[in-house]
Protein backbone atom coordinates (compact mmCIF):
# COMPACT_ATOMS: atom_id res chain seq x y z
CA UNK A 1 0.00 0.00 0.00
CA UNK A 2 1.24 3.44 -0.48
CA UNK A 3 1.81 5.54 1.91
CA UNK A 4 -1.43 8.40 2.75
CA UNK A 5 -0.38 11.95 0.98
CA UNK A 6 -1.22 13.68 3.85
CA UNK A 7 -0.58 13.29 7.32
CA UNK A 8 -3.01 12.82 10.21
CA UNK A 9 -3.48 15.23 13.02
CA UNK A 10 -4.68 14.90 16.56
CA UNK A 11 -6.47 18.41 16.73
CA UNK A 12 -6.37 19.43 20.13
CA UNK A 13 -9.63 20.57 22.08
CA UNK A 14 -8.78 23.73 22.84
CA UNK A 15 -8.65 24.50 18.68
CA UNK A 16 -12.58 23.69 18.69
CA UNK A 17 -13.95 25.28 21.32
CA UNK A 18 -16.24 27.86 21.17
CA UNK A 19 -13.00 30.52 22.09
CA UNK A 20 -10.96 29.34 18.96
CA UNK A 21 -11.54 30.98 15.63
CA UNK A 22 -12.07 28.51 12.66
CA UNK A 23 -8.82 29.31 10.90
CA UNK A 24 -7.03 28.30 7.88
CA UNK A 25 -4.79 26.04 10.12
CA UNK A 26 -8.13 24.08 11.60
CA UNK A 27 -9.30 24.07 8.19
CA UNK A 28 -6.27 22.33 6.77
CA UNK A 29 -5.88 19.46 9.47
CA UNK A 30 -9.93 19.05 8.89
CA UNK A 31 -8.66 18.52 5.22
CA UNK A 32 -6.00 16.69 5.76
CA UNK A 33 -7.19 14.08 8.39
CA UNK A 34 -10.16 13.44 5.87
CA UNK A 35 -7.84 12.73 3.18
CA UNK A 36 -5.88 10.34 4.90
CA UNK A 37 -8.55 8.62 5.94
CA UNK A 38 -9.90 8.13 2.34
CA UNK A 39 -6.77 7.06 1.17
CA UNK A 40 -6.16 5.03 4.09
CA UNK A 41 -9.22 3.05 3.37
CA UNK A 42 -9.34 2.78 -0.44
CA UNK A 43 -12.42 3.65 -2.85
CA UNK A 44 -15.40 2.47 -2.17
CA UNK A 45 -14.72 2.47 1.78
CA UNK A 46 -12.92 -1.08 1.20
CA UNK A 47 -9.86 -1.34 3.32
CA UNK A 48 -6.49 -0.62 1.10
CA UNK A 49 -4.35 -2.95 2.85
CA UNK A 50 -4.55 -6.93 2.45
CA UNK A 51 -5.26 -8.69 5.56
CA UNK A 52 -6.73 -11.99 6.86
CA UNK A 53 -9.37 -12.32 9.60
CA UNK A 54 -7.35 -14.94 11.19
CA UNK A 55 -8.52 -13.06 14.42
CA UNK A 56 -4.86 -11.36 14.66
CA UNK A 57 -4.93 -9.49 11.18
CA UNK A 58 -8.09 -10.70 10.10
CA UNK A 59 -9.40 -14.28 6.87
CA UNK A 60 -12.38 -16.00 7.23
CA UNK A 61 -12.02 -19.07 9.49
CA UNK A 62 -12.84 -22.16 7.83
CA UNK A 63 -15.24 -25.10 9.05
CA UNK A 64 -18.68 -24.28 10.85
CA UNK A 65 -18.14 -20.88 12.27
CA UNK A 66 -21.01 -20.75 14.60
CA UNK A 67 -20.77 -24.46 15.29
CA UNK A 68 -17.47 -23.58 16.89
CA UNK A 69 -18.42 -20.72 18.45
CA UNK A 70 -21.36 -21.71 20.49
CA UNK A 71 -22.14 -24.73 22.52
CA UNK A 72 -25.65 -25.73 22.22
CA UNK A 73 -27.22 -26.86 25.21
CA UNK A 74 -29.87 -29.11 25.55
CA UNK A 75 -32.67 -27.47 27.99
CA UNK A 76 -35.33 -30.36 28.15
Amino acid sequence: MTAPTKNYTNIPDTSIDTESPIDETLMTQIRDNIENLREWLGYGYTPSRAHSHDGVDSVQITGNIAGNLFMYQNYT
